[in-house]
């Protein structure tokens, strides 16, 4: 052990985002981090980008522990105006001055400190590792990695999620985030010691994107996500109208954005209920509020036919989340792309039936298991939505099927083939610093 290179975790995304909605992305570094806990083969630190300083600066792993064992827990987020109570208007104002000066000084110091190359440093060694499991590439600086690899020894290990904002631009907010992106996995493509896809989907597509636009072959694996387990967690019912028993519900799990494809739910709730009337179950949406559909959660809002059978929850925690689940009649999930699909699994994994998009990486996902649509063929997901909600024994028996035959891998077991693989790249490396 006292041979062995330090593996420093970054934990910036479960930092960043550690008093909201659970997401796919704080999931997985949130499992990697609990990993690097208990992990006894190699010396562990933890780390967290600051961006006044353009830095990595160092975390305890009291600090660590705190944000992971409340992950998925953390409670509805306050808004401004329950913070701030009565007469807040002024208090709110005044903080909001007071930071933004202390945004401004701070920024004013961090570039004085990069301009005298001052930064907050870490005690790196050639051959440690530095790993990222979240999506710090929107923070990070890609000059600061060159750094650590190139000058410093460190090997980068880096778990790649998708390749979404190279293929789909036009699904973001902002033009500079996309830019972000594709320096970093540029940067990936040459120089990190190994990238981990969580699906065979991504890895293809960031293969291809290496070798058309750098000419490189990156040095890839795919470890697949675990999930938890549907009997070992609390369930709590959520907020529901009172005549959700009896009606029933279908479930979407996923941050309400434009590529997860709500559109086509509301479309296809919205035809249904003109035709189905109170025979209709409910459409539950579960999934904090992304980016660019601000216009649709609107008009599910207002719509008068709409606004009846289809119920949003931003703020959902995993009880909730669990209890939704084990109650829904079925799930639908009809993004666009996906680097995995989290919720076609965890569906399953509760002898859900689901109706799944086939493009990227869900039928990889899904085990043969899901039914697979076009996700722009709204047709094809309304006779199979009909057929569903019309044959509960339909629905039995496919329920059945899906207990019988799907494959269960735990989030025990990705870390597991994680952390095998960290040891397995820094054995070797050990091998050649010793010769």
């Amino acid at each position: 052990m006292q041979n062995r290179p330090t593996v420093w975790f970054d934990a910036t995304t479960v930092h960043k985002l550690r008093n909201q909605t659970p997401v796919g992305l704080t999931r997985i570094e949130a499992n990697v981090l609990q990993g690097a806990m208990q992990e006894k083969r190699f010396r562990t630190r933890y780390c967290i980008y600051d961006r006044y300083s353009d830095g990595l600066v160092s975390l305890t792993e009291d600090a660590v522990r705190n944000y992971t064992t409340a992950h998925g827990n953390s409670p509805r987020p306050l808004s401004r105006k329950e913070i701030a109570g009565k007469g807040g208007a002024w208090r709110s104002s005044g903080r909001s001055l007071e930071r933004s000066l202390r945004v401004s000084l701070r920024s004013i110091a961090g570039h004085t400190k990069r301009r005298l190359g001052i930064r907050a440093d870490l005690p790196w060694r050639a051959g440690d590792a530095f790993v990222i499991s979240g999506s710090t590439w929107d923070t990070i600086s890609v000059d600061l990695l060159e750094d650590l690899t190139t000058n410093r020894g460190v090997r980068l290990i880096c778990i790649l999620s998708d390749m979404i904002p190279y293929h789909f631009p036009h699904h973001f907010q902002e033009p500079e985030s996309v830019a972000k992106f594709v320096r970093f996995v540029g940067f990936l493509a040459r120089s990190a010691a190994s990238v981990v896809c969580i699906s065979h989907s991504t890895e293809r597509e960031f293969i291809e994107f290496a070798q058309h636009v750098h000419g490189t072959l990156p040095a890839t694996k795919v470890i697949h996500l675990g999930s938890d387990s549907s009997t070992s967690r609390p369930a709590t019912r959520p907020a529901l109208p009172h005549d959700v028993d009896s009606r029933g519900f279908v479930l979407n799990v996923g941050t309400v954005q434009v590529r997860k494809n709500h559109q086509l739910l509301y479309n296809l709730w919205r035809r249904l209920a003109q035709t189905r009337g109170d025979s209709l179950p409910y459409l539950v949406i579960a999934g904090a509020k992304g980016w660019l559909t601000s216009e649709l959660l609107h008009q599910i809002e207002v719509d008068p036919i709409a606004s009846k059978v289809i119920k949003v929850m931003h703020h959902v925690s995993d009880a909730d989340l669990h209890w939704l689940y084990n109650h829904c009649q079925f799930t639908l999930y009809p993004a666009l792309h996906e680097g995995w699909g989290l919720p076609i699994v965890e569906s399953m994994q509760h002898g859900k039936p689901c109706i799944a998009s086939s493009t990227s990486s869900m039928p990889e996902a899904g085990q043969g298991l899901t039914t697979s649509l076009d996700p722009l063929d709204f047709h094809s997901w309304q006779a199979k939505i009909i057929q569903w909600i019309s044959d509960p024994e339909e629905l039995k028996r496919e329920s059945a099927w899906i207990m019988k035959h799907f494959r269960h891998r735990t989030w025990d077991s990705f870390r597991g083939d994680f952390f095998n693989h960290i040891d397995t790249l820094l054995s070797g490396q050990t091998s050649r610093l010793a010769a």
